[in-house]
């Protein structure tokens, strides 16, 4: 059967319909997906994101258990209170491979990735059909997850960065955060 979108308050449920037969009886289903809709992305970027300046300069990723990444991870809360997970993961041969995320939790735990900044491969925007290759920009998009794709399947190629240093430093500005009067150079 065909998915249904409802959508309440800035939220966009995707409902997923399925028929299944047991005992020749039809018995219907219901599997419900949060969506976030585009409104609410923007206003999630928009949200100040304070984290103090030695968090900031003190990241050093460490090797994961697989010894093929480096990784970091922190936790924050915005001033209206939502949760933000902001990670980082560099391949450990190949320094051009990374990602530098920011998440969303939302109150069920469940992260959404709104933004990752990634460094160079090809990728294929599923709905546009266009290839890219190079540094690129993800962002969570609502007719990505309406089509049932990664929801930040959706990218776009910038000059703005060259390693994931300079990612992080593009989404600390991009992305509203809060470092207090610190100079963002310094760790840059």
């Amino acid at each position: 059967m065909d998915n249904i979108f409802v959508r309440v308050s800035n939220y966009v449920y995707k409902i997923k319909m399925y028929e299944s037969y047991k005992r020749r009886k039809v018995q219907k289903d219901i599997e419900c997906d949060i969506m976030i809709s585009d409104i609410e992305v923007q206003k999630l970027i928009e949200d100040v994101k304070p984290i103090p300046y030695q968090v900031i300069n003190g990241i050093k990723p460490k090797v994961r258990e697989d010894k093929k990444h480096l990784v970091w991870s922190y936790e924050l809360q915005s001033k209206s209170w939502n949760t933000f997970v902001v990670k980082i993961r560099q391949n450990t041969i190949y320094k051009f491979d990374f990602s530098v995320i920011l998440s969303y939790k939302d109150d069920g735990n469940n992260l959404h990735i709104i933004k990752r900044y990634n460094g160079i491969h090809t990728h294929t925007n599923k709905i546009e059909k266009n290839k890219i290759r190079g540094f690129h920009i993800h962002t969570i998009t609502e007719r990505y997850q309406e089509k049932g794709y990664e929801p930040e399947g959706y990218a776009e190629v910038t000059e703005a960065y060259s390693d994931w240093r300079g990612a992080l430093d593009t989404m600390i500005k991009e992305c509203n955060f809060d470092i207090g009067n610190s100079n963002l150079d310094k760790f840059v």
